[in-house]
């Protein structure tokens, strides 16, 4: 039988995890204070016979998980900063300049300008 792991917001599932947690992945939104731990909790609540297992879940709030990022250094306004920075690292213009029959020397002055 698997385990199974999730992390979600709302209906929102960001990641999830069979058999194994990755605790980097984890640490990005969670602390150790975060764990709450369930026991005797039923697989099937309508069938009691199925038996009982002990659930772990870690919780926080959506503002704490956003501080916890925002110290990581994963705030928005960074992230449009690399992102910016490396879209033109993204996209392959040398493809259509050949085509087009356009000086390369002439399109590097432009891209570093």
């Amino acid at each position: 039988m698997s385990e199974y792991a999730e992390i979600k917001i709302g209906k929102l599932s960001l990641c999830w995890f069979r058999n194994y947690l990755d605790k980097d992945i984890v640490r990005l939104f969670f602390s150790k204070n975060d764990l709450v731990v369930i026991p005797n909790e039923n697989v099937d609540d309508c069938d009691e016979e199925e038996g009982t297992y002990t659930k772990y879940l870690y919780k926080t709030t959506v503002q704490c998980a956003k501080e916890r990022l925002d110290a990581y250094g994963f705030s928005l306004s960074n992230m449009e900063k690399i992102f910016n920075d490396k879209m033109t690292q993204a996209v392959d213009y040398s493809s259509f300049l050949y085509h087009l029959f356009g000086d390369y020397d002439e399109e590097d002055k432009r891209n570093q300008i």
